[in-house]
């Protein structure tokens, strides 16, 4: 699935939920892996829950099964690089500075 149809797959999970109304609101794909599916997207604060709602309940494109998965949501698009696994703490007796 290219990124095209990705995004209009959304789109139809909007306009399915929530009408004309649904596929009126902005979809912007910030990133698309196509080997996996997965794409970071942008979407208006207020509009998360009817968002969230439409791809929950999307289950076909083009009659074949399919599933959105949500892995991360944040407010700031910078935070999801942040990745907890990956940070290195540091000892407690080491944390104060000299």
């Amino acid at each position: 699935m290219d990124v095209k149809k990705f995004k209009y797959a959304i789109f139809l999970a909007l306009k399915i939920l929530h009408g004309d109304m649904g596929c009126s609101i902005p979809v912007d794909i910030l990133k698309y892996r196509e080997k996996d599916r997965r794409a970071i997207i942008r979407i208006p604060s207020k509009q998360v829950t009817k968002i969230w709602s439409a791809l929950t309940l999307f289950s076909s494109y083009d009659d074949l099964e399919c599933t959105f998965k949500v892995y991360k949501t944040t407010p700031v698009l910078s935070c999801l690089n942040l990745n907890s696994t990956m940070y290195n703490h540091k000892e407690q007796d080491k944390c104060t500075e000299e």
